[in-house]
């Protein structure tokens, strides 16, 4: 296979892992602006990240949310978006005959997502009782607990998808203001694998994003303070039929130079 990195004017880090075999292509476009940021708008506003990323998918300034769908469908592709702590990624799959106008989705997606009011209260229902679920997962509710344990009050110990409580305060002025903050170039990684050319990479971003200007900021770096005193921490669950434990501590930081390979070395 044939792989180049290039990085535009603007910034933009652009990654290209040439594969002719199928005549497919696959993007994924990451954002470094993770749910670590929803507390930078307000503690209370847990999910801010997660509802923004569902929303793109669910309207732009040309299409509403099922005329998109129909569109990407009509063209046999895949589109998805997701967030974590770390990161916001929009990711997609078309052959390479429809791959054009496939990008042509993507960018206005990324660029022009409409977050009208009618799709924010149908996402925000959604969300609270997907939440509302989440409670009669064992699973769910040790992981909850773990975080708290491990960060305290640290934007790590708030759930990614939010709360009962916070998903219904991320109005539309909230949800902007994020996506703003996350438009930034520099902040931004392309990657595109398949059948196609870092010449041809080079000229879809020049065409859709080249106009981004980089933003300077100063991300404001939270501290995190040291593992509380080792214990045994409990959540108890009434007319649960199973039980679930975590056994850890904190770790390295991810920007440690050997992080994947004790990454790795984990999973063994």
């Amino acid at each position: 296979f044939r792989s180049d990195e290039i990085v535009s004017s603007n910034g933009i880090k652009i990654l290209v892992v040439e594969d002719k075999r199928l005549p497919l292509i696959s993007t994924s476009i990451v954002f470094k602006k993770g749910t670590y940021f929803d507390s930078y708008y307000g503690k209370e506003f847990a999910g801010l990240g997660s509802l923004m990323s569902e929303l793109m998918t669910k309207g732009t300034t040309r299409y509403s949310a099922e005329q998109l769908s129909e569109k990407i469908d009509h063209l046999g592709a895949v589109l998805n978006t997701s967030s974590s702590y770390d990161s916001l990624s929009i990711a997609g799959l078309s052959l390479s005959k429809n791959f054009d106008e496939f990008f042509d989705i993507i960018q206005e997606v990324i660029l022009e997502p409409a977050f009208t009011n009618e799709e924010i209260n149908r996402e925000q229902e959604k969300k609270v009782n997907e939440v509302i679920s989440y409670k009669d997962d064992c699973e769910y509710l040790c992981s909850l607990l773990f975080n708290k344990v491990i960060y305290g009050d640290q934007p790590y110990a708030h759930p990614v998808s939010g709360t009962e409580d916070s998903i219904p305060l991320l109005n539309r002025e909230l949800l902007t203001k994020h996506y703003e903050d996350m438009l930034n170039p520099g902040e931004m990684i392309v990657a595109f694998i398949g059948d196609i050319s870092k010449e041809r990479s080079i000229e879809l971003i020049d065409k859709y994003f080249s106009k981004l200007n980089r933003i300077v900021k100063n991300n404001h770096t939270l501290s995190i303070e040291l593992l509380p005193n080792p214990g045994v921490f409990l959540t108890h669950k009434e007319g649960a039929v199973q039980s679930s434990f975590k056994i850890g501590h904190r770790g390295i930081s991810k920007k440690t130079d050997d992080f994947l390979k004790l990454k790795f070395m984990k999973t063994i």
